[in-house]
């Protein structure tokens, strides 16, 4: 059974999560690629990963909290 609940939340009480580097409020969606070799993922060739993350829009800056080398 899959629950579909949503939450309604008023803008005025949430703070603005903003680039550590330059301040702006603009993220854009990029998604980075490991590879991982045929030997641990036990296939028969190599294989790609690709991993969502957020950049800031302006500076192109990844804050830390989306930084997928922590």
């Amino acid at each position: 059974m899959e629950s579909n609940t949503q939450l309604s939340v008023n803008l005025e009480h949430t703070t603005p999560y903003t680039c550590d580097k330059c301040g702006c409020e603009f993220f854009e969606e990029v998604v980075c690629i490991r590879k991982i070799s045929k030997l641990l993922s036990g296939s028969l060739e190599d294989g790609l990963i690709p991993m969502k993350t957020y950049r800031c829009s302006d500076c192109k800056h990844i804050n830390d909290d989306f930084n997928i080398d922590k």
